[in-house]
């Protein structure tokens, strides 16, 4: 049929405009689960502190990668729907004078969803691992929150306080300078 070969170089346009959504998407979401993990260090430490484990801290992050994922996925399938159509019906009636009508290809919303949710959560994988990872001691001085007790005269001194009690003498060691 005549123009086969535009409408060719047009669909393969298509393709490589998805492929480069997909990648630029992944790089997204790597981004932005490793800061999220990076911000949220202190409470990964006192997760870990208070006895989570790590597939729980794997769980958590795994978990919001999908919910991303999800929505991502299901707005970008409608948009994308939408405006393959449009340009579909647009490329159809200029080149060959027909219209093509509306169609949803099943396939194609079949691989955007394993695509979209699995690609997300591969993504959010390294970032996972390291918060899995991460000593409780580094997550929390990562923040600032040290264990300086005793390494000062004066924290030794508020220690020896005898005539308070124990939460007393804590609170006065933290109070001090």
């Amino acid at each position: 049929w005549p123009n086969k070969d535009d409408f060719d170089n047009f669909r393969s346009l298509f393709g490589i405009l998805a492929g480069a959504a997909v990648i630029s998407g992944i790089f997204v979401v790597y981004n932005t689960v490793t800061t999220m993990v990076r911000r949220e260090t202190e409470q990964i430490g006192v997760l870990k502190a208070i006895g989570a484990r790590r597939r729980h801290i794997a769980r958590s992050y795994l978990t919001t990668a999908a919910l991303f994922g999800l929505v991502a996925t299901v707005i970008g399938s409608v948009l994308g729907i939408l405006l393959t159509n449009a340009l579909i019906g647009a490329v159809a009636s200029s080149l060959m004078a027909a219209d093509p009508g509306f169609r949803i290809p099943p396939g194609v919303l079949a691989v955007a969803a394993v695509v979209g949710i699995g690609g997300t959560m591969l993504a959010a994988v390294p970032a996972t691992l390291w918060a899995t990872r991460l000593p409780v001691r580094e997550a929390l001085e990562a923040r600032g929150i040290q264990a300086a007790a005793g390494r000062t005269r004066l924290d030794r001194a508020l220690a020896r306080v005898g005539f308070l009690s124990r939460s007393s003498q804590i609170g006065l060691r933290s109070a001090a300078p």
